[in-house]
This record gives C-alpha cells, structure tokens and sequence, in this order.
C-alpha cells in the first residue's frame, strides 16, 4: 500500500504531490519578497543598538557619521587594495 493513501496518517503525505504545503502561497511570497528585508533591517538595528551599548566610546555614533569617514578614506583603502 503507498505510504500516501493511509487514512489515518496525514503527517506523512508529501506535499509536493497534493499541491498544498505547509504554508499558504500568499505568506511564503509576502516573507520571500518583503518579509526578507524586513527580517534583516531589524537585525541590523539590533545588532547596532547592541554595538552602542556594548560599546559607548566607540568612535562612529551613527551610521551616517561611519558612511562619512569610510568615503573620506576611500582613496587610501583602494590605494592599499592594489598595492596588496
């Protein structure tokens, strides 16, 4: 007997061959287009609140300051790239 045709046993069938799944369609795209994004923004708000915490003397207060710093240096990090 396959293993999908068992009346009492619903947590074996493959989804794959019914055509439903775990989730709906319109939540895997929501979280695959725009969930995604939403997941990893917060990570990096997290992570800096924890940076600022952590770490109260550090020099970059805030991302725009640290973006500053990093295009004003850029031609000695590039320089220091080629020369190896």
């Amino acid at each position: 007997m396959d293993w999908r045709r068992q009346a009492g046993d619903r947590s074996r069938i493959d989804h794959r061959a019914t055509g439903s799944g775990p989730v709906s369609p319109a939540a895997f795209v929501w979280f695959g287009n725009t969930g995604t994004y939403l997941l990893i923004g917060g990570m990096l708000a997290v992570e800096f609140a924890v940076r600022i915490w952590r770490f109260p003397d550090y020099r970059f207060k805030n991302p725009l300051q640290f973006a500053r710093e990093a295009r004003l240096r850029m031609p000695n990090i590039v320089a220091a790239l080629k020369n190896g």
